[in-house]
């Protein structure tokens, strides 16, 4: 019994890290894309955060595809492209939800108020990367296996 608990452990874990890198990456791209435009260029604050996530989602799909899932398939991309920008959205509409609360509800800055809205957005991508990338998957697998 302690032995299958180890071994679930230690492939969650597997699966957990290179998430997480994956998630980190986004995030500098994230952050750094929302100094870019904010503090750089100087455009809307919207703008720069709708744009910074857009940004750090396009290398996130790839990162979480390729990398962090170990989904190779290049014929899946555009099934997989297209819930993963599904899944983007809802995840834009937290961001966004997230960053309005806390940036102009409560008027923490643009950094700290991104600390929270990542959080809330990297719950929403892990269980959708999960699905997209394992679960959507092996049902297409089968539905191929099947013709």
């Amino acid at each position: 019994m302690l032995t299958q608990f180890v071994q679930f452990a230690v492939a969650r874990f597997r699966e957990f890290v290179p998430f997480t890198i994956a998630g980190l990456i986004a995030t500098g791209v994230n952050y750094g894309t929302l100094y870019l435009f904010l503090g750089v260029i100087g455009v809307a604050t919207i703008v720069a955060v709708s744009a910074a996530f857009a940004l750090s989602s396009g290398t996130n799909f790839f990162l979480q595809k390729f990398w962090a899932f170990g989904e190779n398939s290049l014929h899946r991309v555009p099934k997989q492209l297209l819930l993963f920008a599904a899944a983007s959205l809802l995840g834009l509409a937290v961001n966004d939800s997230v960053f309005w609360l806390f940036h102009d509800v409560t008027r923490v800055g643009s950094v700290l108020a991104e600390i929270p809205t990542t959080a809330a957005v990297s719950a929403v991508g892990f269980f959708a990367s999960k699905f997209i990338f394992r679960v959507a998957t092996a049902r297409c697998a089968v539905g191929v296996a099947r013709r």
